[in-house]
């Protein structure tokens, strides 16, 4: 009977033959990762990231952007320079490195991630602008 069975015992059991625990996975702890050029829309034009994709070309067929990013200081081959307005929002991010060379970064573009406090978002960079809502309703 399937109402008597100890799921939390069986978990238990598996993660100390498996060697699995939770910390050992909490998304906190991955490393940030340089996503390769086709997870982002970027104008070349304007030096614009306006959106970071789920799937790399935008496209779910494709393999999935990852979630704790290191944000390339170029991108087919054209240097970065500005983050754009939500360019980052609602996208589960865990944790965040923006490059030297970024010198906006535009209303709520991490809103809405999981990216709980300013440790997470290592800024290595001279902005000369960023708007106050960076990352509203997170970085309390």
């Amino acid at each position: 009977d399937i109402d008597n069975y100890d799921f939390a015992a069986i978990g238990k059991a598996i993660s100390v033959k498996f060697g699995f625990t939770k910390e050992r996975y909490n998304p906190e702890d991955i490393a940030p990762v340089l996503p390769v050029d086709s997870c982002f829309a970027f104008n070349s034009t304007t030096k614009t990231i306006s959106n970071y994709y789920d799937y790399q070309d935008n496209n779910s067929e494709n393999e999935a952007c990852p979630r704790s990013i290191i944000i390339p200081s170029t991108i087919n081959g054209t240097a970065a320079e500005v983050i754009g307005t939500r360019a980052f929002s609602a996208k589960q991010l865990t944790k965040v490195v923006i490059p030297e060379g970024i010198k906006t970064i535009g209303i709520e573009a991490f809103k809405n991630n999981s990216i709980t406090n300013l440790k997470q978002v290592l800024l290595m960079v001279h902005l000369t602008t960023i708007w106050l809502s960076l990352c509203r309703y997170q970085m309390e």
